[in-house]
């Protein structure tokens, strides 16, 4: 693997990089808000990055453009008609970067060109799709009369990206079909077998939050079945504070349901959560070289810290999660 230096050359680059943003689709309300997909070709290499809008607690118009390095914002923003301008501003420690967008909105992509002291480049992006919220690993509790069953119910995606769902247990073998789920509700048929036996049972749950509760029905009645998200006080939007010897930058971790994550822009598998200890690593790609990143702390009483690795050194890394705004429509 190859180190990251901090010379002009690498200042300018991260310029570049940082301010691949762009703007808000469709019309007005709905289509202003929201999370987009940015991609950057700079230098023969594909860069990303996120760029969120949303509403304040006074309800004004806030955006922020995410990258590897670091939070920026989106200012005097002005639209008339499929043309779209704003300012990006970048605060790099010692010098503030400020590029004009201008660009136009057309079936869904935005495509734009961004310039600079440090160059013109051009943007094209598309808005982020959001996670099925019911996808990822439950702690499930059963109950038959006085006695409680502990297991683990997986909801994942297949090829054609529709649900499947796989019923972890230690007790007997199960085979899920037909996972739905709709206005709030997951159902699912399960075929269970212990030994010579086997029966049917239908499952119907209500999500809400990190929270399941539902019901197993068979022709021998209803059994109670409900269940808590794996990772929820993790799940969400985290601000994080890096500080390090090069100083002190912010940056945003995005874990989803199923605990994947984004650090930035840049795309996490899976986080590593075990008994409040948490832990993930990421790959930076530019050009022909690769950057290797990771992460080791703790998440307590709604706290995350640690320490985050790079060829660069080592970063104290403190996080505070981010509480939604309601937006106004």
């Amino acid at each position: 693997m190859k180190s990251l230096h901090r010379g002009s050359g690498l200042v300018s680059i991260v310029f570049l990089l940082v301010l691949c943003s762009g703007l808000w689709a469709g019309s007005q309300s709905k289509g202003l808000f929201g999370e987009w997909d940015m991609k950057l070709d700079f230098d023969n290499s594909q860069m990303k990055s996120i760029l969120t809008f949303a509403r304040d607690k006074e309800g004004e118009l806030t955006a922020q453009w995410i990258s590897i390095f670091g939070i920026g914002e989106v200012k005097d923003i002005k639209r008339e008609g499929k043309n779209i301008t704003f300012t990006l501003t970048n605060d790099m420690g010692d010098q503030v970067y400020i590029g004009n967008y201008i660009g136009t909105l057309e079936k869904g992509v935005l495509s734009g060109l961004l310039s600079s002291d440090s160059g013109e480049i051009t943007t094209e992006g598309k808005r982020l799709k959001r996670m099925h919220p019911i996808l990822g690993s439950w702690n499930m509790t059963i109950k038959m009369g006085d006695r409680e069953f502990k297991t683990v119910l997986v909801v994942t995606p297949d090829k054609q990206k529709k649900l499947q769902a796989e019923w972890q247990s230690q007790w007997g073998e199960h085979e899920i079909t037909d996972v739905q789920f709709k206005d709030g509700k997951l159902t699912f048929s399960r075929i269970s077998k212990f030994g010579d036996r086997e029966w049917e049972t239908t499952y119907e749950g209500s999500l809400k939050g990190h929270t399941l509760t539902g019901t197993f029905s068979s022709q021998q009645g209803q059994i109670p079945a409900n269940g808590k998200r794996v990772g929820a006080a993790l799940v969400g939007k985290w601000d994080l504070t890096m500080s390090s010897e090069q100083g002190t930058r912010k940056q945003r971790l995005t874990v989803l349901p199923n605990l994947s994550a984004r650090f930035g822009a840049l795309s996490i598998k899976k986080i590593g959560l075990e008994e409040g200890q948490v832990s993930f690593e990421m790959t930076l790609q530019f050009g022909d070289n690769e950057y290797e990143i990771s992460f080791g702390g703790k998440l307590d009483a709604g706290k995350l810290t640690g320490k985050l690795t790079t060829s660069q050194g080592i970063s104290e890394v403190t996080g505070t999660k981010i509480k939604p705004i309601r937006q106004k429509k």
